[in-house]
Order: structure tokens, then C-alpha cells, then sequence
């Protein structure tokens, strides 16, 4: 059992690390630094919407165990995997949905600054970025939630 929790781990750092590997390799192939794609306004957006939502809906336990369970923490009940399963599939949800309201709030502000060129650009940039974060971390989710799945799937047939 260590050893499979070794090779998770080893797995998991070479994952993040190719992830953050594409992302810096695609900004330093094109004219952009790694500072125009991150936009602080956007990751609060894409952040706090679904923290807000899963405290509010009393899930924040459940999806914190969740992340546990994708880190090889797997002492829990049967009852606790589905409840996990639950709050991620929320979480999911609420990633997208919070992507999709970041681009609108981007549209809004560049329908409004029309006028200003400058302001056109930024504004665009907050709606798509947002779009680019909520993915990303929708992605990252995919991946807790299939781990949660297989755990969950494994001690339904094994009991």
C-alpha cells in the first residue's frame, strides 16, 4: 500500500508539473509573458463564487475530503465517498457556471467601454481569462472526481 501511494504521489507532480510546464511553454512561444495570463479579477471570480456556494450548501466538509481522497487518504466510510462525490460534481458545476458569469461581467464591460480602446482590451481579457481558469480548474476537478469515483467503485465491490 505505501507503494502505491508513492507512485499516486509521483504521479500527481508529474502531472501539475507538465500542466505548468504547457502553460509557461505556450506564453513564452508566443509575444506574451506568463504575467498577462494571470488576471487577478478573473481568478476571484472563478475562486470565490464556488467556495461561497459550497459553504453556503454546508458541502465545503465533503469536497475538502474529497481533495483528501484524490491525495491517497482513503480511511473513510462508503457513506463519505458518495457524499465527496457529491460535492465535487457540485463544485464542477459551479466552476463552469462561474466561468460563464466571469465572461458575461467581461462582455458587460466592454459594451460599456466601447468608447475607451484601452478599457476594451482589459475588459476582454477579465471575460476570457475567467472562461480559461474556470476549464482549467474544471480539468484539475475531473481528475479529483475520477479518483473519488474509482475509490468509491473499488469499495462497492470489495465489501
Amino acid at each position: 500500500m505505501n507503494n502505491k501511494r508513492k507512485t499516486y504521489r509521483v504521479r500527481r507532480i508529474l502531472y501539475i508539473g507538465v500542466l505548468l510546464g504547457v502553460l509557461i511553454s505556450t506564453t513564452m512561444i508566443g509575444s506574451t509573458s506568463l504575467r498577462s495570463v494571470i488576471d487577478f479579477p478573473s481568478l476571484v471570480i472563478v475562486i470565490l463564487i464556488p467556495c461561497s456556494v459550497l459553504s453556503f450548501a454546508d458541502q465545503w466538509p465533503d469536497y475538502l475530503r474529497a481533495i483528501s481522497i484524490a491525495m491517497g487518504n482513503t480511511e473513510f466510510t462508503s457513506k463519505e465517498y458518495k457524499a465527496s462525490r457529491n460535492a465535487l460534481r457540485l463544485s464542477i458545476r459551479l466552476f463552469w457556471m462561474s466561468g460563464i458569469i466571469g465572461t458575461l461581467i467581461g462582455f458587460v464591460l466592454i459594451l460599456s467601454n466601447l468608447d475607451s480602446i484601452n478599457s476594451v482590451g482589459q475588459s476582454m481579457a477579465i471575460g476570457s481569462l475567467t472562461l480559461l481558469y474556470s476549464m482549467v480548474f474544471n480539468m484539475l476537478h475531473y481528475g479529483i472526481f475520477a479518483k473519488v469515483e474509482k475509490e468509491l467503485i473499488y469499495r462497492e465491490h470489495t465489501s
